[in-house]
């Protein structure tokens, strides 16, 4: 069995600390701090204190900007990878990462506040579509499923985080004075990624792409370290080619999938899936739970401990995957 290298987890942990991270955390933000930003905006004239309609619609807009960002950046960033390679575009999504922060922390107006959330959201998009694609590349066959699973852990984390630390009762930066500070922690995060990220190898399968064999096989060694045999490089080497030979130079568009009966299977049951997940009402509970508890009758301050109880099971759910 490949052994999970220093070099390997440095480059996992940089990507999925550094981006999937932040696509969790940038979800959590909006349930608990609602009441700190409305504050916030009270006070420095852009809200007026009993306008619940005009806020409500800002405040959606707001929230919703993060999936408006998301889908740009899903759209863009697959494109990038292949052109520049995936560490070089998951190190581009820092900037986004920088930007929006600041916006969103003192935001000047709710432009300023649905802009940050669009840009945040065109950085954790296209982290979502890349940094899989990149942990997946780099990691050997036999760990490839337990590595592609810090990802998504990452996101859960990031979320509960976001939550943990905008609540009230915990005493950490859940108040009208210090919700501001919340958002250094995603720049941290940004910082790791770019102090670690450019030290490490490309994608394998990138390089061969594009640089060839020779290439290819020197950021295997990095990754697998500089005793593995050189029969087991140039072995893995072999396998991406003959992958890539199968299936990766052809592509297909919605008219040959719908004419192909073979993957109308595979296609119905991952749109199934994610289907139910959104009909689940996750999203719902994700960004509004903490107003919807409050709604039914909870304090706000026990709403939002709730909220951190919920994104508490998210995570612990995910780590047996």
């Amino acid at each position: 069995m490949t052994k999970v290298t220093f070099q390997l987890l440095r480059a996992v942990l940089a990507s999925t600390i550094g981006a999937s991270f932040q696509f969790g955390f940038s979800t959590g933000f909006v349930n608990n701090t609602e009441t700190f930003i409305r504050h916030y905006f009270i006070a420095t004239g852009a809200e007026t204190t009993g306008d619940d309609r005009h806020f409500n619609v800002m405040w959606s807009l707001a929230v919703s900007g993060f999936a408006i960002g998301g889908f740009l950046g899903t759209l863009a960033f697959p494109a990038l990878a292949s052109r520049v390679g995936r560490k070089w575009a998951i190190l581009s999504t820092t900037g986004f990462c920088y930007a929006s922060c600041y916006m969103i922390a003192f935001p000047a107006g709710w432009w300023a506040l649905i802009l940050g959330r669009v840009l945040v959201g065109i950085g954790a998009g296209g982290a979502c579509a890349i940094v899989p694609m990149y942990v997946s590349e780099i990691a050997p066959l036999e760990t490839r499923g337990t590595l592609g699973t810090v990802h998504q852990l990452m996101i859960t984390i990031g979320i509960v985080t976001a939550q943990a630390l905008s609540t009230s009762k915990l005493h950490l930066l859940g108040d009208d004075r210090l919700w501001h500070g919340i958002l250094l922690v995603p720049c941290a995060c940004t910082t790791l990624l770019l102090l670690l990220l450019p030290g490490c190898e490309d994608s394998p399968v990138y390089l061969l792409q594009n640089k060839g064999a020779a290439r290819a096989a020197k950021a295997l060694w990095w990754f697998r370290g500089k005793s593995t045999a050189e029969d087991k490089i140039w072995a893995e080497i072999f396998a991406m080619r003959l992958e890539l030979t199968n299936c990766g130079s052809e592509t297909a568009g919605f008219r040959e999938i719908a004419s192909d009966r073979r993957l109308w299977g595979p296609v119905l049951v991952g749109v199934g899936v994610n289907l139910s997940m959104q009909l689940s009402g996750i999203d719902a509970v994700l960004y509004y739970s903490t107003r919807v508890l409050e709604d039914a009758g909870v304090p706000l301050e026990w709403a939002q401990v709730y909220t951190v109880l919920i994104s508490s099971m998210n995570v612990l759910v995910t780590i047996p995957a």
